[in-house]
């Protein structure tokens, strides 16, 4: 994916330049410190990767204009240029330099191209490396793992009179030994179109320690928006010390029998230490590719 964006924005600038060669403009100035074909072409080729990784992303598809600007796009091209001490004029300069002569400029497309094809070989390595790190942190999870939830993974709201689920929508969990940790809480909160649900819904857990201190961990859900999924994937550090139980509240709302929804997924999980601690898998993509 990342090779073919590549090659077909190298293949245009060539095409504009053979249409600027033919036009007969004159060869622009530069001075005599802009950068060799090799070093063009890495430039080329960090500028076209940074732009394929943004375009990959789906989650910054908003992110990347503001007013119709590219604003993130920009952003990373200037990162790039600063690490080749450069500005967008220079680079500019240097462009139209290199897109006067359709032959060299040929060259510099086929060590971009050939530059790319490292890199998205390195990187395919990488993503199987990253995702050989999340398969391994998920056992680990899953081995040293304590499952603090007690009832069914699916809620539905308001309670039917055969659930078993307590009216009052709490939960609780106490522990034999347990010292510091984390613990991790994951779901997905579904409200339908009813008067009796508020705008903002709010579920908490409450931990408490064997020194009769407590720490609360307050979830606020958005939940204007009906009938869509609001996901909750969160991880609580507990202090230092014996903790002796937890309780919670799924929704805390002054009538928790009127609200209508579904809570999905349902997961509490405590661990002596967070696994994912050590690597975060999504930190080592991108400066590895643009280091090859």
């Amino acid at each position: 994916m990342m090779t073919r964006h590549i090659r077909q924005t190298a293949a245009a600038i060539v095409v504009a330049a053979l249409a600027l060669a033919a036009c007969g403009r004159p060869h622009p100035k530069v001075g005599c410190d802009f950068p060799d074909r090799d070093e063009f072409a890495t430039l080329m080729a960090d500028l076209l990767t940074v732009d394929a990784m943004l375009q990959a992303d789906m989650s910054l598809t908003r992110a990347r204009h503001v007013d119709g600007r590219p604003v993130l796009t920009e952003a990373c091209y200037h990162t790039i240029l600063e690490r080749y001490g450069m500005t967008k004029p220079d680079f500019d300069s240097i462009m139209n330099w290199y897109a006067s002569d359709p032959e060299l400029l040929s060259e510099v497309y086929d060590e971009v191209v050939a530059i790319l094809s490292r890199r998205e070989a390195s990187f395919k390595r990488l993503q199987m490396r990253k995702d050989s790190l999340t398969a391994l942190h998920k056992s680990i999870e899953d081995s040293i793992a304590t499952d603090c939830w007690h009832h069914a993974r699916v809620v539905r709201l308001p309670l039917a009179k055969a659930d078993t689920f307590p009216r009052d929508l709490t939960y609780r969990h106490s522990f034999d030994s347990a010292r510091g940790g984390v613990l991790k809480f994951k779901a997905g909160f579904v409200f339908h179109h009813t008067n009796a649900t508020p705008d903002t819904v709010a579920s908490r857990i409450v931990v408490a320690y064997a020194d009769y201190t407590a720490d609360t961990l307050t979830m606020l859900i958005n939940a204007r928006r009906r009938n869509h999924t609001h996901s909750i994937d969160t991880t609580f550090a507990l202090r230092d010390t014996t903790v002796s139980g937890l309780c919670g509240t799924l929704i805390d709302t002054d009538d928790k029998t009127r609200i209508g929804g579904s809570v999905t997924g349902i997961a509490l999980r405590y661990m002596p230490f967070d696994v994912t601690d050590s690597i975060n898998p999504d930190e080592i993509l991108l400066p590895l590719v643009l280091a090859k």
